[in-house]
């Protein structure tokens, strides 16, 4: 969930890079790997974050790999109340376009001209640095050249001042995909995979994620087709040339 600023989420990609290489997997726990004939869906537990890895099997063939990801702000106790985006953060109101009825949007910055999680929104806005990266992680591949896997990570939390009166717990559901954006393969969907973070009104250290996925990895949801679609209608012009509304 992109939920920080640019500058934040930088420097989070940085730390988290650092402590893997520096102190391993130790900390880390594999909580599901659902998987198919394209490949097999990594989710890895990262205290109160999740860490995916979608890593393709030999039937796929894509230059760009990527991962596209859904979610859905319940807040509980006395019946489920799921707020429009900008209803929760203020900041998030440019994510209320995107919204379905029942609060599910696309993951994205401000300024995401795409609907990837991973997609490397830089190469497509002219002059912006490697160091300002909008996403999250890396997209994968399988091609000639080799194979690496598609990854992102997200580490949510919320305020206890965004909870709506009288609610005290609030369930973040998670659907990432993964697709190819580039190459035979473009336009396929390989699968997906669901995850959940839970946390109190007490903050964010009462954060936990875990997987919600069975064995195998999915079609995407009605929801998350919906929400994809209607991001790509606010994000693409008259022209068909992709842009940032927001």
């Amino acid at each position: 969930m992109i939920f920080t600023n640019r500058t934040y989420r930088t420097a989070l990609k940085i730390l988290v890079t650092v402590a893997i290489v520096v102190f391993g997997m130790a900390f880390l726990q594999v909580s599901n790997t659902p998987s198919n004939d394209f490949g097999e869906m990594r989710l890895i537990e990262d205290g109160r974050g999740m860490k995916v890895e979608f890593h393709p099997t030999n039937r796929v063939n894509c230059k760009r790999i990527v991962l596209t990801q859904t979610a859905q702000v319940i807040f509980k106790n006395g019946g489920d109340v799921t707020p429009a985006p900008g209803d929760i953060v203020s900041y998030w109101d440019y994510r209320n376009k995107s919204a379905l009825d029942n609060g599910t949007f696309v993951d994205h910055a401000a300024t995401s001209q795409d609907p990837e999680i991973n997609g490397q929104d830089r190469d497509e806005r002219t002059g912006n640095e490697a160091g300002s990266l909008e996403d999250l992680g890396d997209p994968g591949k399988r091609d000639a050249t080799g194979t690496t896997p598609s990854t992102t990570f997200d580490y949510p939390w919320l305020g206890s001042g965004t909870f709506p009166t009288g609610k005290t717990r609030v369930v973040m559901k998670i659907e990432v995909c993964a697709s190819c954006a580039e190459g035979n393969d473009v336009g396929t969907v390989y699968g997906c995979a669901t995850w959940e973070y839970t946390q109190t009104n007490a903050g964010p250290s009462t954060g936990d994620s875990n997987s919600t996925s069975d064995a195998t990895l999915d079609p995407p949801s009605s929801d998350f087709k919906a929400a994809v679609d209607l991001f790509e209608e606010n994000h693409i012009n008259e022209d068909g040339e992709r842009y940032c509304p927001d």
